[in-house]
C-alpha cells in the first residue's frame, strides 16, 4: 500500500506563516509546528553549508556509521556554536508546551543538523527505546529547506508520508517506525532533536 502524502499546500493550511507554538495534528500522535520562518532557515542553512566539521552520520550509540543504514552527513551542536545555541533555543522554546504535554520537566538534549545529498536517506528505523536512547519521549525533525526532491519522512506503521516544508517541525512519538525517503535531487537540510525524562 502506497502511503498517503501529506502535501506543502496541506501544510502550510493549518501552519501558520511564524513561528508559533500552536501544533496541529496530521496524523494520529504526529503534531506539526512552525520554529522558523523560511529567511530563518535560509540563514541556518548557509551557515551550516560552509561549516567544514560535517561529519558521516550515525547510527546508535556506539556512534557505527552503515551508509546502507543512514546516508547522511551531521553537524553536531557543539561544533556548530554561536549557531547551534540560537537554533536550540528556538526549537525548545517552541516546542516546549507540547513536550510538557507529553512529559513534564523533560528535558531538549541530542540536537544534530543534518544534511542528505542525492541518494541520502535514513532505512526503517525507531529512535528509540534502543541502546543509548533510553528515556525518549519525543522525536522532533525540522525541515530547513524544501527545494529538492524527494526526502520525505514515512511513518510506516501510520500509512502516512510528510512532505518537507521550510522551517515545520513535525513531533512524534520515538517509538513510532519511520524513515527519510531518500533525495532524488538536490540537498535537504534538517534539524533532529529528542527531548528526554528527566531522570
Amino acid at each position: 500500500m502506497v502511503p498517503k502524502t501529506l502535501s506543502k499546500h496541506e501544510l502550510v493550511a493549518v501552519l501558520p506563516p511564524v513561528p508559533s507554538t500552536d501544533s496541529f495534528e496530521i496524523a494520529p500522535g504526529v503534531r506539526a509546528l512552525r520554529a522558523f520562518t523560511p529567511a530563518e532557515a535560509a540563514v541556518i542553512t548557509s551557515q551550516a553549508a560552509v561549516s567544514p566539521k560535517w561529519f558521516p552520520a550515525v547510527i546508535n550509540a556506539d556512534l557505527e556509521i552503515d551508509r546502507a543504514i543512514r546516508d547522511a552527513e551531521i553537524l553536531f551542536e557543539e561544533v556548530h556554536r554561536p549557531h547551534s545555541d540560537a537554533y536550540r533555543e528556538r526549537l525548545a522554546a517552541i516546542t516546549r508546551a507540547l513536550a510538557d504535554s507529553i512529559a513534564p520537566q523533560s528535558t531538549m538534549k541530542e540536537i544534530q543538523l543534518v544534511r542528505y545529498g542525492p541518494g541520502g536517506r535514513y532505512a526503517d528505523h525507531r529512535d528509540g527505546p534502543t541502546p543509548g536512547a533510553e528515556g525518549r519521549v519525543l522525536s522532533l525533525v525540522c525541515y530547513l529547506n524544501e527545494h529538492f526532491v524527494g526526502g520525505e519522512t514515512t511513518f510506516l506503521e501510520l500509512d502516512v508520508s510528510v512532505s518537507p516544508l521550510t522551517g515545520l517541525v513535525i513531533a512524534f512519538p520515538p517509538a513510532y517506525l519511520h524513515r527519510a525517503e531518500p533525495i532524488v535531487e538536490g540537498k535537504k537540510y534538517a534539524i533532529t532533536a529528542w527531548y528526554h525524562d528527566a531522570y
